[in-house]
This record gives C-alpha cells, sequence and structure tokens, in this order.
C-alpha cells in the first residue's frame, strides 16, 4: 500500500510514486506562466464573454480602461482620497502611494503631491522588490508571492501603499519600506469592474477604506458594478458592506471557524437584518434540522426589533452554515455592488 503524501495540490503518480501536479478538470489547460488551470482560449472568431465565462462570437466591447486618455489619470489620481494614509505607529507610517494605471505608473504622498515616475526609476525598483519579497506576508500567506507580482502587471489598475521610512541614526541615507496595503483593479467587462486583489494591515479599518478607494475609481471611470470573488473569511465583511451573492445553481458550505451571522445585533439592544443571508442562507437547529433563513425569517417579524420572541431565537440562527443559490468556483464565492 503506497503511504507516500503529496503537498496540497499535488497527487501520487503510480507508476513513478512522485508527486506530480493534479491535472486540470476538463475544458481548462495550464497557464505556463502561473501553472494554474485555465479555460481554454476561445476559437477564432469568438472571444470571452468574461461576466458568464463563455465563448461568444464576434469581437469583445472595447475596454473603458482604454478610451481613457492618459491626461485623465491625474486627474482620476488627484480626486483619490487619502484618509488611509494617516495610519502611523512605532513601526510604520503609511505615507506613500505607488499607483499604476495600464503601463504609467505615479507616486502620491500624503501631502496631495502627485509625480509620474518611469519603469526604470530606483524608487519604483525598490517598491516593486518591496511588493514581491513581502506582498504574501501582507495577505496572510493566503496568495502566493508569484501571483501577487502577475496581478500586479497584468490588472489595469494596480495601487499599492507604502510607508517610507528615513532612519536619522542609520549610515545609509536611503528609506526603508513597507507595504501597508494593495489594491489590483481590472476591467471584466466593458461596465464591470473586477476587484482582483485587496490586503491590508488589520489596524484603522485600512481595508475598508481600500474596499472604498476601489468603489471610488468605479465611480468615477462611469462602470456600473464592481465585482469580486471572496473567499471563506472575507465573506460576512463584504455582506456586512452591500455586497450581493450573485444568483447561480451552486452549494457553499461555511466552514466552521466562520461565524457568519443573519443578525447584527446593534448597540441599543436591537437587532438588524441582514436581507442577503434571507434569501441565500440555510441554519441548522438544536436539533440537527435544516431549514432555510428566510421560514424562520417570517417567524422573526420587523426588522428593528428587541421583543422576547427574537431573543428567544437568536441562538437557534445565529450563525449561517450554508448558502445556497449563488455562484461559486474553486477560487470563491462570486459578488457584486452596483456603483
Amino acid at each position: 500500500m503506497n503511504s507516500k503524501k503529496c503537498p496540497p495540490g499535488k497527487i501520487v503518480n503510480p507508476n513513478t510514486n512522485r508527486c506530480i501536479k493534479k491535472p486540470c478538470p476538463p475544458g481548462k489547460i495550464v497557464n505556463p506562466k502561473t501553472n494554474r488551470c485555465i479555460k481554454k482560449p476561445c476559437p477564432l472568431g469568438k472571444y470571452r464573454n468574461l461576466t458568464t465565462g463563455r465563448c461568444k462570437k464576434g469581437k469583445a466591447n472595447p475596454k473603458i480602461i482604454n478610451s481613457i486618455q492618459k491626461k485623465t489619470y491625474l486627474a482620476l489620481i488627484n480626486s483619490m482620497p487619502t484618509t488611509f494614509m494617516t495610519l502611523k505607529n512605532k513601526t510604520f507610517d503609511c505615507n506613500l502611494l505607488l499607483i499604476k494605471i495600464k503601463s504609467s505608473y505615479f507616486i502620491k504622498r500624503k501631502d496631495n503631491s502627485i509625480i509620474k515616475i518611469t519603469k526604470k526609476s530606483k524608487l519604483l525598483t525598490n517598491l516593486e522588490n518591496t511588493l514581491a519579497t513581502a506582498g504574501n506576508k501582507l495577505c496572510t500567506f493566503t496568495v502566493e508571492n508569484q501571483y501577487i507580482k502577475d496581478s500586479y502587471n497584468d490588472c489595469d489598475i494596480s495601487i499599492v501603499l507604502f510607508s517610507e521610512t528615513y532612519h536619522e541614526k542609520s549610515r545609509s541615507k536611503e528609506p526603508t519600506y513597507l507595504i501597508c496595503g494593495l489594491l489590483f483593479l481590472n476591467e471584466n467587462s466593458a461596465n464591470v469592474l473586477y476587484l482582483n486583489l485587496i490586503c491590508a494591515k488589520s489596524v484603522g479599518g485600512l481595508g475598508s477604506k481600500l474596499l472604498g478607494l476601489a468603489e471610488h475609481i468605479g465611480k468615477y471611470l462611469k462602470y456600473k458594478k464592481l465585482r469580486l470573488t471572496s473567499i471563506d473569511e472575507p465573506l460576512g465583511f463584504y455582506i456586512h458592506k452591500g455586497y450581493t451573492l450573485e444568483i447561480g445553481n451552486d452549494v457553499y458550505k461555511i466552514p466552521e471557524k466562520i461565524d457568519l451571522k443573519y443578525l447584527k445585533r446593534n448597540s441599543n439592544g436591537t437587532f438588524t437584518k441582514k436581507k442577503e443571508l434571507i434569501k441565500h442562507g440555510v441554519v441548522k437547529d438544536n436539533v440537527g434540522h435544516t431549514r432555510h433563513v428566510k421560514q424562520l425569517d417570517v417567524f422573526i417579524g420587523n426588522n428593528n426589533t428587541r421583543n422576547s420572541r427574537l431573543r428567544s431565537k437568536t441562538n437557534l440562527i445565529s450563525r449561517i452554515t450554508h448558502l445556497y443559490g449563488i455562484k461559486k468556483d474553486d477560487d470563491g464565492v462570486y459578488m457584486f455592488k452596483r456603483l
């Protein structure tokens, strides 16, 4: 009996007894650049609809981001809020914003000064090296460094927030850089902006502020939707921020470590319902029976209430175990927000 164990994402080759990568499922091929499974390219004369994932006849609609003139880049950057650039403690001071729009690079500082830099500039090299070595640490090692690097280079808009620090006692006059947060955006279709990746230090609500920046950019460029794919832990965060679960035929089992609640307790003792979880949530009662949240919602009554009947049922429906009627894939659950 073969007892060899392989790392995640690999299986044992029964002929050679070596660990090999899992083959891609039907309809997908390996991307040699990232070693990930991707959909096969569409045949000649067709393009992939990024909303449905299907090949369609004709030519794709021109991207909004491609139609923007370069002189508009500065107006967009100037409109970006800088409230998240006030975060500071003993180890970091989030004071420098690197912004890449297509193939143009800009630096925005806390005093709202904006400079354009070239691809060969020393500053850009130092910042990109910091991103390449410390990006996955910022994302709590849930994302590989290679994926972060590829996303930074490939996305239409890449934004990285750095802490630039000069040390008076150091012999070197060069500053040191730490990453505070990153935000990568790509145009999904003619009217949809896709949030490819967002990571931030868990301080001062920085994640919320970067998400707000993504929504600001989407509105400024007149996109209709901001789409994203949520992994396990941020799911409740996006629902709290008003994101909608895309309707589909999939069922998603929520890991036990994720405490996704249908009711939110307010500071005044009342409870507020989360509408997205009423539509798609499934719970288990004390006996182990599965029930849909919308069935229990009829029993609960009005939205903001503090009655004893609600309090008696709070433990019963405090945690969602499954989401049904949604759309998901191996990367996570599909969500969007209208801008």
